[in-house]
């Protein structure tokens, strides 16, 4: 009887995580509709019904509204001491911009607004790649470089000033933008001050004003 216990015991406990397998298999349609069909979903705002896609484009449309007042504010209380945005090389076309992070998710809206101010983007995961881009498809009118990547199976908390010193080496004087976070530049913050054509910033609003994006691009 307890060989038979044991039996028993070892299959209901594999049974509930089959049960959610196949559960998940059978839902997952459902969920890849629901995705595709999100434009015809409504939502209630203040009385009117309107698509879940076209409340986030007026939120996206808010938030852009408020970087551009923050950037302006910044403007009148920083006046002379605030960086300019940056300014690309005249022959090549200002529309460019390489990407370069290894976890480009989190950098959905930065990028999504950079595309709707007619930006084009090439994105890079390593600073490998992101030379292979400068060579192959390049010129770029900017590059935006994270500080910290997981490059080669290890974490580089400097990758960012390797592909600075790459860009540099290889001739280009291309402007580079970093966006990290307050902890990955505060590190870095003496080297990136004495270097050409180069800005950083932890904040997307900064960001967008050192790239010469707002609302009436």
């Amino acid at each position: 009887m307890s060989l038979l216990a044991e039996i028993m015991t070892a299959v209901a406990s594999l049974l509930w995580p089959l049960v959610v397998v196949v559960v998940l298999i059978f839902l997952l349609p459902v969920f890849k509709r629901f995705l595709s069909q999100s434009d015809s979903i409504d939502v209630e705002v203040v009385g009117a019904r309107i698509s879940m896609q076209r409340a986030s484009e007026e939120l996206r449309k808010q938030i852009n509204d408020l970087q551009d007042r923050v950037n302006e504010l910044e403007a009148t209380q920083n006046i002379g001491a605030a960086d300019p945005p940056v300014v690309p090389d005249p022959s090549v076309p200002s529309n460019t911009v390489l990407w370069v992070d290894d976890h480009l998710e989190n950098n959905l809206y930065e990028r999504a607004r950079l595309a709707e101010a007619g930006r084009r983007i090439v994105q890079a995961d390593s600073t490998r790649s992101a030379m292979e881009r400068l060579r192959d498809g390049g010129p770029y009118g900017v590059i935006v470089s994270d500080m910290s990547r997981e490059e080669n199976g290890r974490l580089n908390i400097y990758a960012g000033l390797d592909l600075l010193e790459q860009v540099r080496n290889a001739g280009s004087d291309t402007p580079i933008v970093f966006y990290s976070s307050p902890g990955g530049l505060s590190s870095v913050r003496e080297e990136l001050e004495r270097a050409d054509n180069v800005r950083y910033t932890a904040s997307p609003s900064e960001l967008m004003r050192f790239l010469n994006v707002h609302s009436d691009n």
